[in-house]
């Protein structure tokens, strides 16, 4: 297990023991943002039958929007948090959540989603948060049949004196997407501090 694992696994635990099943738990400032991001994830253009893998679902509130959205998609969740996943289980019955991490253990050949989305995961790695972020993307791409979708921080927010947390560079990950696949669509117009990726397959 990495440092970065090991880190989050602790900080999570703690966060959802404390605050519960909200937002903040997860490190949201609240649940307009959290809302407004899973709206650009869902605004690839996921839609009713489709399948969907979420990478770092913490307590599974995308499906929550999707369902209140009024969206029926066949929905997969997995977290490197075991409390966050357990959570998961008893809030959302039925549905498929697991505890995997997609850099250290890859996912079976066998299973494909129409839509692999990142929504967050990002902020708090710091060993080599840039290089783990592009070998992220890469290990989404061969998994999507239709596209992957992703938000981070971005290194174009402003305040970089106050930051804590890690900003990708939109641009050097857009690059980075488009040695994957041909159409990548740059969002940087819903948040003044994020940066959304489309990667279309």
């Amino acid at each position: 297990m990495s440092d970065d694992t090991a880190r989050q696994r602790r900080h999570f635990t703690r966060r959802l023991q404390q605050l519960g099943d909200r937002p903040q738990a997860l490190d949201w400032s609240s649940f307009d943002s959290q809302r407004r991001r899973h709206e650009v994830m869902a605004g690839i253009g996921i839609d009713n039958g489709h399948t969907v893998l979420d990478v770092g679902c913490g307590l599974g509130h995308l499906l929550n929007f999707f369902r209140r959205a009024g969206l029926t998609v066949g929905y997969t969740g997995i977290d490197l948090v075991p409390a966050l996943v357990a959570r998961c289980r008893t809030s959302y019955p039925g549905t498929p959540f697991l505890v995997h991490d997609l850099l250290a253990e890859p996912w079976p050949d066998s299973e494909a989603f129409d839509w692999v989305v990142a929504c967050g995961i990002f902020a708090h790695w710091r060993d080599d948060p840039a290089g783990d972020m592009k070998r992220m993307i890469s290990a989404m791409v061969p998994l999507a049949r239709r596209g992957v979708a992703l938000c981070s921080l971005s290194a174009r927010a402003p305040d970089p004196e106050l930051w804590t947390l890690f900003h990708a560079d939109p641009a050097e990950m857009a690059a980075h997407a488009r040695t994957l696949a041909n159409r990548v669509v740059l969002r940087e117009d819903y948040l003044p501090d994020d940066f959304a990726l489309y990667i279309h397959r």
